[in-house]
């Protein structure tokens, strides 16, 4: 009953979402959403998201279509639905993380590859619903968290799963940014730079950025007190923060400095107040020059003791690309991003198809819960999200006349992503180190999730560079 993507449920969607005059236009309904902060509401909240996860092994649904193109159209039927409150990954990810805007659903706002004029507007709308949503359920708690999960008609728990968050924060902004039509890192990569569709959010996500930039601007006060170190530089170690990949307890991550840098940089460009002075140049040399390492040809993981001594690698360093934080464009940049590349080539890490997290699942650094139902989630499981990642950095690369190899390779995993797209209806989160989808007596993938927007964008990339 308290599931808003349940055919039956009590929970009402606060913002609704018009197209009038060629622009979206926003609405607010009804009484504002209740944040729930007692300990009760919030144990309610915990087991309501672990009830769902288990309670998924079975119920995971296909999709209706058997064909590749028609999976996906059935995918984003059922994930872009403006009739929802918010965007959700799928399945028993149901309640809403904000981290997703940035991060999962980054490719959301790219007109490039879309289904059609409705498909590219109903993209639009729950985006800019979700982001509505979530600015005002923050600016009643008063921080950020990693969920929030409805336990009322209108109310909601914030909650962190399984730490404060280093990427929720990233994520609105991110939105904000992208709702105002601000062209991301992908667009200087893809030809023509004119596009058949454009934002029609501009003027609602200036508002939205009028209404809470004072709300903004604590969060993010609140965050760079909570995570940075402005004695080394870097986001604090003695600090656990969940963040894409929140399984893993580590210190000051790669991913974690990535993500502050653009956070702070997306305030600013927001005309968000910066609490702290930051130069960003300086920033992101320091984050370079500690976390690369140029023997091995990869980033470090963390900066951990045994990250150091064992020169631990994971997926997400990839980050770099959706945040702009390299450029391609650069040849010197283009050195990171190439041997990084050939790194995770040469460890298999992209196959049977890309890509997974780590060599290994050092389930010792992951948290309790997922240790025991799940151990290679954030390990050795494949990632679908980035896989998608890792396609567009191989096409990119040979975009930039680094061999062709690499644009043969990211063929072969696109024809490989098709493949399984059709055989198991949907576009599955998670895979096994085999490659098939990850199933275990407590867990199963998310199958239909609109992760597969990144899948598109990757394919739309490649087709271009081919041209």
């Amino acid at each position: 009953m308290l599931n808003p993507f349940a055919h039956i449920n009590r929970v009402k969607r606060p913002y609704y979402t018009l197209v009038r005059d060629g622009a979206i236009v926003l609405e607010r309904r009804g009484r504002p959403t209740v944040v729930r902060t007692s300990l009760v509401w919030m144990l309610f909240a915990y087991y309501k998201c672990g009830w769902h996860i288990v309670s998924n092994v079975r119920a995971g649904a296909k999709a209706k279509s058997k064909t590749f193109d028609a999976v996906i159209a059935d995918i984003h039927r059922l994930r872009f639905d403006p009739r929802k409150p918010y965007l959700i990954s799928g399945d028993h990810f149901n309640v809403l993380y904000p981290r997703n805007l940035g991060v999962f659903y980054h490719a959301t706002l790219d007109p490039r590859a879309v289904l059609g004029e409705v498909d590219w507007q109903n993209r639009q709308r729950v985006y800019l619903q979700t982001v509505a949503f979530a600015l005002e359920v923050f600016a009643a708690h008063g921080d950020c968290t990693t969920t929030i999960v409805p336990v009322g008609a209108r109310a909601v728990c914030c909650i962190n799963i399984y730490r404060y968050p280093s990427d929720a924060l990233y994520g609105i902004l991110y939105a904000l940014s992208a709702l105002r039509g601000t062209p991301g890192p992908y667009e200087t990569y893809f030809s023509p730079p004119a596009p058949t569709y454009t934002i029609q959010t501009t003027r609602a996500a200036e508002q939205l950025l009028e209404q809470y930039r004072a709300t903004l601007a604590l969060l993010l006060g609140k965050y760079v007190t909570r995570v940075y170190d402005e004695k080394s530089g870097f986001v604090r170690t003695d600090v656990a923060l969940s963040s894409a990949k929140d399984a893993v307890l580590r210190e000051s991550s790669f991913y974690d400095n990535v993500i502050f840098w653009k956070t702070c940089l997306l305030a600013q460009e927001l005309g968000v107040l910066l609490p702290i002075d930051i130069d960003f140049a300086a920033l992101k040399k320091r984050i370079l020059d500690t976390f690369w390492l140029e023997d091995a040809g990869h980033f470090l993981d963390d900066l951990s003791a045994a990250a150091k001594t064992d020169q631990h690698y994971s997926a997400d360093w990839l980050a770099v690309l959706f945040t702009g934080f390299l450029d391609a464009r650069d040849p010197a940049e283009r050195h990171y991003l190439r041997r990084a590349a050939d790194y995770t080539i040469a460890m298999q890490l992209d196959m049977p198809l890309p890509l997974r997290y780590q060599e290994s699942n050092r389930a010792g650094r992951e948290v309790l819960f997922v240790r025991c139902v799940v151990p290679s989630y954030g390990g050795s499981a494949i990632w679908s999200f980035w896989g998608a990642e890792f396609i567009k950095l191989l096409t990119i690369l040979a975009q930039q006349g680094e061999g062709a190899a690499y644009a043969d390779r990211a063929r072969q995993h696109i024809a490989t992503y098709e493949q399984m797209i059709a055989k198991y209806k949907g576009y599955p989160e998670v895979y096994t180190t085999g490659g098939a989808m990850l199933r275990s007596p407590l867990y199963q993938s998310v199958r239909q999730t609109g992760w597969v927007v990144g899948f598109e964008q990757a394919r739309e990339l490649l087709r271009q560079a081919g041209r």
